[in-house]
């Protein structure tokens, strides 16, 4: 297995982090990131081994699992894993890859009635805490013993209803680094607001960071979604460290109690305890590096962001309302027009974001000066740059 220094010593020097300073500087000094960094496949393997396998990953709502047995499958990257309700109700996220051949042992969601996950391939069986229980005629394998075998398992922790995810078992909790964000939410008890079960769209053709930066800036909202955005025109930003894992951005409304949808107001009960400035807002907020989310007087809206390579991305769209709201009459159809107003703005992001794409593999893509409207876009490299940094100082990379 080749080490840090074998695969990215070509890529990353203390010159290429070097170059990214000015992307990290105060916004009205600042610039985009190098364009390579949206395209290159390489400098995207060396993201999943600085970013993705050193962060708490968002991999969906704890409520959608309500009994033992429940579970429901998600791919990070090359990684599918598992989130499982054991059969003493604890959450666990775990490989879905049979120990064995490496068959997947599940792609879907659902409930598994039995407490074992089956694989179909030859048979071997896996409890609800990842244990091998069952493999056929392995009685004539030497030194075998199903004891030691069981599904590698990601270190959880649960915040306000999600569940994270980290590949390191000694990471540090996640919590404290969200505690600007978790403030925020107190008024909405997120934590136990109802999700619906999730959808997923694939194949968008742009890197992960161009999805995030895209969500969080609001130079765009008054060009790209003109007309259909002017009513939440209102900016604001919210001092970040790159040690915090939450990003926030409030854009305030020109009425109470807006919403994204054609007629740009809640369509639901407004939430119980709200402050007058949360009626009028919503609050925009990124836990980089997989999910965006917002908060509007009604309902919350989060995506995981979920790449499939430097150049596309698979989006997990949810939904989350107050336990209340469900007894709304014609609650199903509400929910139907929430989704077609939010894919009205997202229509026009794919459009956009899938041109960003395709000019940033140009030989003349820019690096980009900064608006102050872009304050999140360099918020996020600060973020980013931490991360690249660290790694390629403790893998040697670069000199400490």
């Amino acid at each position: 297995m080749q080490t840090p220094k074998e695969r990215f010593a070509h890529l990353v020097d203390a010159g290429v982090l070097d170059s990214m300073k000015s992307s990290i500087a105060d916004v009205a000094d600042g610039q985009y990131l190098p364009p390579h960094v949206y395209a290159s496949e390489e400098w995207f393997e060396f993201e999943k081994a600085a970013v993705y396998d050193r962060s708490w990953l968002c991999v969906g709502r704890a409520d959608l699992l309500r009994q033992p047995g429940d579970y429901y499958t998600i791919t990070v990257n090359d990684d599918p894993l598992m989130v499982v309700m054991d059969d003493e109700g604890e959450i666990r996220v775990m490989s879905s890859v049979c120990q064995h051949r490496g068959h997947l042992l599940a792609e879907d969601s659902g409930t598994k009635e039995t407490g074992l996950f089956r694989c179909p391939l030859h048979h071997w069986s896996y409890d609800l805490k990842g244990r091998l229980r069952h493999a056929p005629e392995m009685g004539r394998t030497n030194d075998f013993s199903r004891n030691d075998i069981c599904l590698p398992q990601l270190k959880v922790e649960l915040w306000q209803g999600f569940v994270f995810a980290h590949f390191d078992d000694q990471a540090p909790p996640l919590a404290p680094t969200l505690s600007k964000l978790e403030a925020e939410m107190a008024n909405y008890d997120v934590a136990n607001m109802v999700s619906l079960p999730p959808m997923d769209i694939e194949g968008y053709p742009w890197n992960w960071k161009v999805m995030l930066e895209n969500f969080m800036e609001p130079y765009h909202n008054a060009y790209l979604h003109k007309g259909i955005h002017d009513f939440a025109l209102g900016h604001g930003f919210v001092e970040h460290s790159p040690d915090e894992n939450v990003i926030m951005h409030p854009t305030g409304f020109d009425r109470e109690l807006g919403a994204f949808n054609p007629l740009h107001k809640a369509l639901l009960p407004e939430i119980n305890g709200l402050s007058d400035q949360q009626r009028r807002q919503v609050m925009f907020a990124m836990i980089p590096p997989m999910m965006p989310l917002g908060l509007v007087p009604d309902h919350m809206f989060y995506f995981l962001v979920l790449p499939q390579g430097a150049n596309q991305i698979t989006i997990r769209v949810g939904l989350c309302f107050p336990p209340a709201s469900l007894e709304v009459r014609n609650f199903g159809k509400i929910v139907d027009w929430i989704v077609d107003g939010i894919m009205m703005y997202n229509n026009q992001d794919v459009e956009a974001d899938t041109s960003v794409q395709k000019g940033l593999r140009s030989r003349f893509a820019p690096r980009g000066r900064f608006s102050w409207k872009e304050t999140t876009v360099a918020q996020l490299n600060r973020w980013l740059h931490k991360r690249y940094a660290e790694y390629a100082e403790e893998t040697g990379l670069v000199a400490g």
